[in-house]
């Protein structure tokens, strides 16, 4: 296989929000966001691979210094160098890829998040700059829509937390801020345990709603001179505001089970978006 072959094939599976959301986004941009996206889901894996801290720690050194060599070498990892030829051609940013590394470094550094202004900067950091890095080679016109990007990142990954709460509790894994549990009269434990008590629900539905909210403002952000070319980002965000709705009719059980959209309504999502382009 190609790097860029290589790349592509552990991004956007068959039932995946990312690819529905490339259904219809043309062939050449298509393998353009693929390649980011597969670069994101390999660094990702640290926080999957490892809870040794020592062991993670030399694996983002190890990232650190491969982004060095993308943007002044010659990269060893497949997902790196298939995106060499995009940097270049896209005249794509190093700061954008250092701030994935600082989002995780974030979350190894810090056990519990104390408030909601560091989970926004971790969140725009891991996010934020993959849908900015999108949104250039996606191309635009109005430089308000990279204000979308980095907006649409952070509420991406505000909606991501919720919906995968229940799967990350059981691995130990809490995002949610500790003043936003003591808000709520809700102790870590309580999470951890996945207990749906009255408080619990209470601050479940808190993050739903933030989330949509979030999601509904940064679509606003998109001048109209760019929504065609901003598709992808636009079907993520109607996934995700649907995926939220589909959890609140559902009580909010985020902690007994992850509730998906069927491939089928993400497929429709995905046309319905493109006709609205």
């Amino acid at each position: 296989m190609t790097p860029h072959e290589t790349s592509l094939s552990g991004a956007a599976g068959l039932a995946s929000d990312w690819h529905a959301s490339l259904l219809f986004v043309s062939g050449s941009r298509r393998d353009d966001i693929r390649a980011l996206l597969s670069l994101s889901e390999e660094i990702h894996r640290l926080s999957a691979r490892t809870h040794e801290p020592a062991v993670r720690q030399q694996q983002l050194d190890w990232w650190r210094a491969e982004f060095a060599q993308l943007f002044g070498g010659t990269p060893s990892h497949p997902a790196v160098k298939a995106i060499q030829p995009l940097v270049a051609r896209c005249s794509l940013p190093n700061e954008l890829f250092t701030e994935m590394l600082d989002g995780l470094q974030m979350e190894m550094q810090v056990p519990r998040f104390p408030d909601f202004k560091t989970l926004q900067l971790y969140c725009y950091r891991v996010s934020g700059s993959l849908h900015a890095l999108i949104s250039e080679v996606s191309t635009y016109r109005e430089r308000a829509t990279l204000k979308f990007a980095h907006e649409l990142g952070i509420a991406i990954r505000l909606s991501e937390i919720i919906e995968n709460l229940g799967h990350d509790v059981r691995q130990g894994r809490l995002l949610l801020p500790v003043e936003e549990l003591q808000a709520f009269g809700v102790a870590a434990r309580e999470l951890l345990a996945c207990e749906e008590s009255k408080n619990v629900l209470r601050l479940i539905e808190f993050n739903l709603a933030r989330a949509e909210t979030r999601l509904r403002a940064a679509l606003a952000l998109l001048p109209s001179e760019d929504r065609g070319t901003q598709r992808f980002g636009r079907t993520l965000a109607s996934i995700h505001l649907a995926t939220l709705a589909e959890i609140r009719r559902d009580g909010g059980r985020v902690l007994s089970h992850r509730l998906t959209l069927t491939p089928l309504r993400k497929w429709w999502i995905a046309v319905r978006t493109g006709w609205q382009a």
